[in-house]
């Protein structure tokens, strides 16, 4: 599910379009960061979702 990577890699935010509350707080949120100059800078873990991972694990299966 593209929210649970997300949420791994701590690439953002995941929200239903529908809340608007929690939009808002996201965005909020962020301004607030980028006004005190705390934008976060790095993705973790994402390393593993490459093409390059992904093709090499996917060469693995299927040797098997």
């Amino acid at each position: 599910d593209a929210g649970e990577i997300i949420n791994e890699c701590k690439a953002g935010y995941v929200l239903n379009y529908t809340d608007r509350l929690k939009m808002k707080a996201a965005i909020d949120d962020l301004f607030e960061k980028y006004l005190h100059n705390n934008l976060p800078d790095r993705t973790t873990g994402f390393e593993k979702y490459s093409r390059e991972k992904l093709t090499e694990e996917l060469m693995k299966e299927m040797e098997n």
